[in-house]
């Protein structure tokens, strides 16, 4: 994207950059999970800032469900279908137990949800074609710990 001689316009490289990645546009999201870590997920800012546009979370707890929290309204999973569907979600971020995340997995599958960011600390198996990305906090904080412990 430079020219030889020249180098890099700044502002067209991160342009590039943005559409190579696909931070060009915005994403809508769901949080699968209103516990500790989904209500985190909700109130961090940053996600807007990169083109996360959060736009639904759901729970099975009937006491959360009709919530809202940062605008974001809080859905029975048992509406994930509909829902997903009328709000376009492209990714869902699983933060549920390891016992629920398969099912919940399988539920965002069956919506047509084409990816998924699993926080649950367990394998998922999806059909074929599904993206999925895997957040392994405790591996990362053994490598952190590796690192330290090197130094």
């Amino acid at each position: 994207f430079g020219r030889r001689g020249v180098g890099y316009d700044g502002p067209s490289l991160k342009r590039q950059i943005r559409g190579i990645l696909g931070l060009n546009r915005e994403w809508n999201c769901a949080i699968m999970g209103v516990g500790h870590l989904g209500m985190a997920l909700l109130m961090y800012k940053g996600l807007r800032t990169y083109g996360f546009n959060v736009v639904a979370a759901f729970d099975s707890d009937p006491d959360k469900i009709s919530w809202e929290l940062e605008g974001v309204p809080v859905f029975d999973v048992a509406d994930l279908a509909a829902v997903a569907r009328e709000k376009r979600v492209e990714i869902a971020v699983i933060a549920v137990p390891g016992p629920a995340a398969q099912e919940v997995a399988d539920l965002a599958a069956a919506a047509g949800i084409p990816a998924l960011l699993n926080f649950a600390p367990v394998q998922l198996h999806l059909p074929p074609g599904m993206i999925l990305r895997q957040v392994d906090l405790a591996g990362e904080l053994e490598a952190l710990t590796y690192q330290l412990h090197q130094s």
